[in-house]
């Protein structure tokens, strides 16, 4: 994958206060999926960085999802209907 199309590619990025946090690393060698399950605490704080990354903190850690405010809300308008 090049530049271009990785740049098309919405990333994540999850930030733990310590690893005994994360439960469950699985990289599958039959399959090309991967698993990851943890545990993030109480949600503190959801906030956009210049509308394009979804920032929402947890008292045990932080997840960053690069999606927008239209993003959400047209894919809520799209359940609603």
């Amino acid at each position: 994958m090049n530049f271009k199309e990785k740049r098309k590619q919405k990333g994540f990025s999850i930030q733990l206060v310590s690893k005994n946090y994360l439960d469950v690393v699985s990289i599958s060698e039959k399959a090309d999926k991967v698993l990851i399950e943890g545990r993030l605490g109480e949600l503190k704080e959801i906030n956009f960085i210049d509308n394009m990354v979804l920032v929402a903190t947890y008292s045990m850690g932080v997840l960053r999802l690069d999606i927008t405010l239209s993003d959400i809300q047209s894919l809520i308008e799209k359940k609603s209907s």
